[in-house]
């Protein structure tokens, strides 16, 4: 288990054993490029093969990606918990609106989903009681109604190196909404993805002159009228969780005719 310590070296001996153990099954199937490079690292001659995750295609089956209404807003869904936090993009945010004022009143930022109770109080510090929303946990259908019909969708990653490799689920639900993504998460696969795919803007988490950027981009794309045009906001079906049960059903099948 990567992102923790065992609490004895007797749990870290049983670990290693279930992993070497793991890792001589006939296949090892992950998710990402970080977890295949460290097996077959650690693993020379493990069978490894990666299969990504993805969005659900009926989720969001019958959504247009149409201009949204009202003022500009980032929303971002999911915790935020366990290190991941709202100060990167507040910092940002605040940034922003202090060398474009004007600004302050245009643009907004809504957080859904449970959290620490310093993310409020972050807003209060940097001043922006005015542009940031706090809302509790919402069904999923409503989350996802609720992020095809955003401006653009906020994705934060845990700043750790132990985190570096991970790909968030909620990455592909973003995908699979069709609307531009501001990530804040340390060079990785999870950049590259939304970099490969022109899905967005990528900042570094310890810079809040990268992220006032990225938001102004949003912004003045947005204001220009170009905000669909100028990101590819297209479907992903390569992306979808149907596409990854067509890899595994292959994958089944292609190691059942070697039996």
């Amino acid at each position: 288990l990567h992102l923790r310590r065992p609490p004895t070296a007797l749990h870290a001996a049983i670990h290693r054993s279930m992993e070497r153990r793991a890792a001589g099954a006939d296949r090892v199937l992950v998710t990402t490029d970080w977890q295949l490079e460290d097996l077959e690292r650690r693993y020379p001659g493990a069978q490894v093969v990666k299969i990504p995750n993805g969005y659900e295609e009926e989720d969001f089956a019958g959504f247009r990606p149409d201009r949204p209404a009202g003022p500009f807003t980032i929303s971002h869904f999911g915790m935020l918990t366990l290190g991941r936090s709202t100060r990167p993009f507040l910092a940002g945010l605040a940034r922003l609106f202090e060398r474009s004022p004007e600004l302050g009143k245009r643009i907004a930022a809504a957080f859904i989903g449970p959290r620490e109770t310093a993310n409020e109080a972050w807003v209060g510090r940097f001043g922006l009681g005015d542009a940031v929303r706090f809302e509790d946990t919402l069904s999923h259908e409503a989350c996802v109604r609720r992020e095809a019909e955003s401006h653009a969708l906020l994705l934060v990653k845990h700043d750790d190196p132990r985190y570096r490799g991970l790909v968030p689920g909620k990455l592909f639900e973003y995908i699979g909404a069709r609307r531009p993504i501001l990530a804040l998460v340390p060079e990785g696969e999870a950049a590259a993805i939304v970099r490969r795919l022109r899905r967005g803007e990528v900042a570094p988490l310890d810079s809040a002159g990268a992220i006032a950027d990225a938001i102004e981009r949003l912004y003045r794309r947005h204001e220009a009228g170009t905000l669909e045009r100028d990101y590819d906001l297209g479907p992903a079906p390569g992306l979808s969780r149907r596409a990854a049960a067509e890899r595994l059903a292959d994958l089944l099948g292609r190691m059942g005719e070697t039996r």
